[in-house]
């Protein structure tokens, strides 16, 4: 058998809707002399906070 009589192979992913985002809430928040803004989709889990090396 050569390569040009094989038969076409399934793919091996599928097509998957994207899930709901969670509800998010922004705004701004003093903190020690600053303003900062948040992003909070809520949850239970520990806060996470990202901050530019920057900062």
């Amino acid at each position: 058998m050569n390569e040009n009589s094989r038969a076409p192979r399934a793919p091996v992913w599928s097509l998957e809707s994207m899930p709901v985002q969670a509800p998010a809430q922004e705004g701004w928040i003093d903190v020690g002399g600053a303003r900062l803004w948040y992003w909070d989709t809520g949850g239970t889990g520990q806060p996470v906070v990202f901050m530019h090396a920057g900062s």
